[in-house]
């Protein structure tokens, strides 16, 4: 709450709707998209600039592509890890994980929050 969602179109698209506490940025290559209370951005790094000259932090919210460009520029991840797994078209990037370590973990029933900041 209170930060920037960085998201693709097709990932915004499959929410439906802006989600409530905190400021939408989607990428496109469309020039012509729009939506009501969404910021569009043709690139991830516009889409940094534009959070951070709100003043807010950006969070990175999918899809695929996006989170494979993202992991190039971020510094923390905050990622749910769940207990299962699921069948799906869509994964979370490789990770080099001894770029990362581990700086926090909050288990709950079936999943966890982890954080893991840039080594």
């Amino acid at each position: 709450m209170g930060h920037a969602l960085v998201m693709g179109r097709s990932t915004f698209e499959s929410i439906g709707r802006v989600l409530p506490g905190r400021t939408t940025i989607v990428l496109t290559r469309n020039p012509g998209w729009a939506h009501e209370g969404v910021e569009v951005a043709a690139s991830l790094e516009t889409a940094i600039r534009v959070a951070h000259e709100s003043g807010r932090d950006a969070f990175i919210a999918g899809g695929a592509e996006v989170y494979r460009a993202g992991l190039e520029v971020a510094d923390l991840m905050e990622l749910t890890e769940v207990d299962v797994a699921p069948d799906g078209d869509t994964y979370f990037p490789a990770v080099d994980w001894d770029q990362w370590r581990e700086t926090g973990r909050d288990h709950r029933d079936g999943f966890a929050f982890v954080t893991y900041e840039r080594a």
